[in-house]
């Protein structure tokens, strides 16, 4: 049974979901040249990746769970072929999938209070979009920011803060998918509790921040004031 992205949240050119698979359960996923597909296992087991593990490809692949198995799919598509615009066929120059391994380094950013693993980016081989794992601090600020030339899709693992988008600011919770379009002033103001979040960027570029410290000013952690 292939993976219906279309079922998944997102925007334009990407989307974001979980999936829960049954011990020997089989699902295709639907990749092509102009959508990039990842699939990380966050618990469980793939015939061929194990948890923790990243799968990523632009041609169609199949997955099948060794056991009780739970993945986070993230689909990209090339900016200028949203979903639902038809797809040249023309060859991948690249294997239909490719196991990352789970030794991912967690890269801290904001002082500290922030810990990304990039799973993904053009270092991989990804072209259409860069996938990562956040993890703040129950008192993470994410300062108003835009990005010009990419989207940015959030999948809320945990959090309780409050999003602003544009001039809109609207409550965090578990499972809810955020869609950034690009040239959109965005932030994130905490709640109770920490922030866990997977995160595209379409086209990558702007994770490529969190690998080159120091970390900017706005996101420096406030100066201590007390006497």
């Amino acid at each position: 049974m292939p993976i219906d992205l279309a079922g998944f949240a997102g925007g334009p050119v990407v989307r974001l979901g979980r999936l829960a698979l049954k011990d020997g359960e089989r699902r295709r996923v639907p990749a092509d040249p102009c959508t990039e597909v990842f699939v990380h296992v966050e618990s469980g087991r793939l015939d061929d990746a194990d948890e923790g593990d990243t799968l990523f490809g632009r041609a169609p692949f199949e997955i099948l769970a060794r056991a009780e198995t739970r993945v986070v799919v993230a689909a990209a598509r090339e900016v200028n072929r949203p979903f639902g615009a038809p797809c040249p066929t023309r060859a991948v120059d690249a294997p239909a999938r490719r196991v990352l391994a789970e030794g991912v380094p967690r890269l801290p950013f904001a002082g500290g209070k922030l810990h990304v693993r990039i799973f993904a980016d053009e270092s991989a081989g990804a072209r259409h979009g860069a996938f990562s794992l956040l993890d703040g601090d129950d008192d993470l600020p994410v300062p108003p920011h835009v990005h010009d030339a990419s989207v940015e899709t959030l999948y809320v693992v945990e959090g309780d803060g409050t999003m602003l988008l544009g001039e809109t600011e609207s409550p965090l919770s578990p499972e809810r998918v955020i869609d950034v379009p690009a040239g959109v002033r965005h932030g994130y103001e905490p709640g109770t509790t920490r922030l866990v979040a997977y995160q595209v960027y379409a086209p990558p570029g702007p994770e490529q921040r969190f690998r080159q410290p120091p970390t900017p000013p706005a996101f420096q952690p406030p100066a201590d004031r007390s006497p």
